[in-house]
């Protein structure tokens, strides 16, 4: 039996004039680090509360709660789930509890937010799938922030616009540090945490797969260990075939210190490219040739694109395979702020999203779904299988 603590006796969930926006009160599984991190975020829309903690510390997240006036505080993440004050269980914990822990919840008819990865194995995945079929009044999703980062927006908006050609390529590189993440964390454990391509990886498997817009196929996965004695994995990378043609590259590495973490990802089109710069990307830079027709669209989508006559050739040019009439160049540079600052509005997105598919079932679509989880697990499933074989694999969904 966990133990349960009470904190402000005086105070009763159900019984506090809240906000009149306030939608959903909110338990979290996990609530150190990334989970009070939420929890700012999440009583930043005005539209929630979170009433409740679980946790293994529980002196710690005492602290935790009373910093953030959370009443209710579990050792037993069951009893949680159970706490009839929780109408949203957010699951903020090693990759490894995320299936069972969702799986309860669901049947415990408690909406859900689970973080990425929705779980370590594609049959976990499926079982998850199947709870959530067998309760279609649960609202559930998966903490993909990148579907919300409006740069990503972007790009996917210039993408399915045509104006830049057909999407060709994507180019990912992570040089992430590993600063904070000492010999016995659990990221480094395959049992918690699934490997890179699983906790990591998913990411971006996920958003660069949204923007493509077409099923992956096959993918090739290769992974690096260290030489030294923990000989863990710290490096990999996966060649992902998409359906449409187009391919992409994803390379992972957590070797470098604080200070030298970069990140950068490349979208390579017909007629032109972009660049965004950070794992949860607050800068681009765009350049593309095109007719006036392409230049209207894109002016529409970037207010202060630059735009300009070609200087050379005779307007025709062959790429692809395909002859293009040109005779504008465009450049553009967008920026959207302070990284931490997106991160938070973003994680707030995503519940709000939450929230008005629970307000309007009928109308509503989540941007992302517990089957975009899937999916993107199954990359990153097919990466490490392809790894340990050696061996192009199939991407099965």
């Amino acid at each position: 039996m966990g133990i349960h603590k009470r904190l402000n006796t005086h105070f009763s969930a159900r019984q506090v004039n809240f906000p009149m926006t306030l939608h959903i009160k909110i338990g979290i599984i996990g609530y150190r680090g990334f989970g009070a991190f939420c929890t700012d975020a999440f009583h930043s829309t005005g539209r929630a509360r979170v009433v409740a903690f679980a946790g293994r510390d529980q002196v710690a997240m005492a602290a935790c709660a009373e910093q953030y006036d959370v009443p209710f505080t579990f050792t037993n993440w069951q009893e949680l789930v159970d706490c009839p004050d929780v109408e949203l269980v957010h699951i903020v914990t090693p990759p490894d509890m995320h299936a069972e822990m969702a799986i309860a919840a669901i049947n415990a008819g408690k909406h859900v937010l689970i973080e990425k990865p929705m779980a370590t194995s594609t049959a976990d995945a499926a079982r998850i799938l199947e709870a959530v079929n067998a309760h279609p009044e649960c609202i559930v999703g998966v903490n993909y922030v990148m579907r919300y980062n409006p740069l990503y927006a972007l790009v996917s908006a210039l993408t399915k616009s045509g104006c830049l050609g057909k999407l060709t390529h994507v180019s990912f590189q992570n040089y992430a540090s590993d600063e904070g993440l000492g010999d016995d964390h659990w990221f480094w454990k395959p049992e918690e945490a699934g490997g890179i391509f699983i906790e990591h990886g998913v990411h971006f498997f996920d958003i660069v797969g949204s923007i493509i817009d077409s099923p992956p196929t096959t993918v090739f996965g290769q992974t690096w260990n260290r030489t030294d004695a923990t000989g863990k994995e710290d490096r990999v990378q996966a060649n992902v075939t998409y359906k449409s043609g187009a391919t992409a590259t994803y390379y992972h590495a957590f070797n470098r210190p604080g200070l030298l973490e970069k990140q950068l990802i490349h979208f390579a089109f017909e007629l032109g490219h972009i660049d965004l710069a950070g794992w949860n990307p607050n800068s681009m830079t765009l350049e593309s040739i095109g007719n006036d027709d392409q230049m209207g669209t894109l002016r529409g989508l970037i207010a202060n694109v630059d735009i300009a006559p070609l200087n050379s050739g005779n307007g025709s040019v062959r790429g692809n395979g395909i002859d293009h009439s040109v005779e504008l160049r465009a450049t553009a540079t967008v920026d959207v702020g302070d990284q931490g600052a997106l991160y938070s509005r973003e994680v707030g997105d995503a519940l709000v999203d939450i929230l008005d598919k629970i307000g309007d079932p009928g109308n509503h679509t989540l941007r992302v779904t517990t089957s975009d989880g899937a999916l993107s697990l199954a990359v990153a499933v097919a990466a490490a299988r392809s790894a340990a074989s050696g061996r192009i694999e199939n991407v099965n969904h």
